[in-house]
């Protein structure tokens, strides 16, 4: 089940969490995922786009905070 959205528009790009410890951005144009954002051991919580930077925030329940690089998909 999806629970949190964000959407992308001038990269047609939506990030989400299932029911896990992920977030993936997904490509709305082509159907396909780019990234799946592994590294919380918790459920993530918030999701959002830096949209300038090509970077998705997302915080979890472990109390952290990760800025991801939406194009290699790792954390800073």
């Amino acid at each position: 089940m999806v629970n949190l959205i964000a959407f992308l528009p001038n990269l047609k790009l939506i990030a989400f969490r299932l029911d896990d410890e992920t977030v993936k951005i997904w490509d709305v144009v082509t159907g396909i995922y780019t990234q799946t954002l592994k590294g919380y051991s918790y459920l993530v919580n918030l999701v959002t786009f830096l949209p300038n930077l090509k970077l998705v925030a997302s915080g979890s329940r472990d109390k952290t905070v990760k800025i991801w690089d939406i194009v290699t998909g790792v954390y800073m």
